[in-house]
């Protein structure tokens, strides 16, 4: 009875582990390059009679499906048409982002919302201070006033999935992944939207706040069992 109360708050913490993921996924919505976040569950049988299986939350992923872009004017919100990431410099190497709302600092460099500068061929983008006109072509080629300053850094990798969750809308590459040169092209005024399907995610809050209840009852009547088996005569 035990062992039936553990698979029990087990199942527990994975569904409010799920519910965590599709709060996470609603909360993200509006943010442009967010990967929608979905949860891998294993089923663990147990060799004891009439104990249930356990459904246990194993590994939080994300969905590297595209995003809608839609068209701002911006000349520093970028858009990736295909396949590809953003290089970003991160405080411990480099990070990945789908996430193309960039401004520029004093110094001239490119920086994402969060700080972090936007690589080139050779480094961080740095725009002159006295520069007039910004182009960056489907190529990536970054232009000032008609003259090619750099290129814009695309990555990709032959399985994204092994790729880490390093920020809302940022990826790191663990050591033994390495990334390869994308075949995506760059949309310059433009933003690709979050991926997230809004309906989908309320569906399935749906789904996960039944399957809570009935955890939780679970726990109940077993907690209700084992008082009552170790009551005393």
């Amino acid at each position: 009875m035990l062992r039936g109360l553990y698979s029990a708050t087990s199942s527990w913490e994975s569904a409010m582990r799920r519910q965590e993921t599709l709060a996470e996924n609603l909360a993200h919505l509006s943010v442009p390059g967010f990967r929608a976040r979905g949860m891998k569950f294993e089923t663990i049988l147990s060799q004891e009679v009439g104990v249930p299986p356990t459904r246990q939350a194993s590994q939080t992923f994300a969905d590297f499906q595209p995003g809608p872009i839609r068209e701002t004017g911006h000349p520093l919100h970028l858009a990736i048409d295909g396949d590809g990431f953003f290089v970003l410099q991160g405080p411990n190497g480099p990070v990945y982002t789908r996430n193309g709302s960039f401004h520029r600092l004093a110094d001239g460099r490119i920086v994402s919302d969060g700080g972090y500068p936007l690589l080139g061929a050779g480094g961080p983008i740095v725009i002159p201070a006295d520069s007039q006109q910004l182009t960056i072509g489907r190529d990536g080629a970054v232009s000032v006033d008609g003259a090619q300053v750099d290129q814009v850094r695309l990555a990709t990798f032959d399985d994204p999935q092994k790729l880490q969750i390093a920020g809302p809308t940022l990826f790191s590459a663990p050591a033994g992944v390495n990334e390869v040169p994308a075949a995506g092209s760059i949309i310059q005024g433009a933003l690709e939207g979050s991926n997230v399907n809004p309906a989908w995610v309320l569906v399935e809050m749906i789904h996960a706040q039944r399957f809570f209840e009935a955890v939780q009852r679970s726990i109940r009547t077993l907690n209700d069992a084992i008082q009552l088996n170790t009551r005393p005569e």
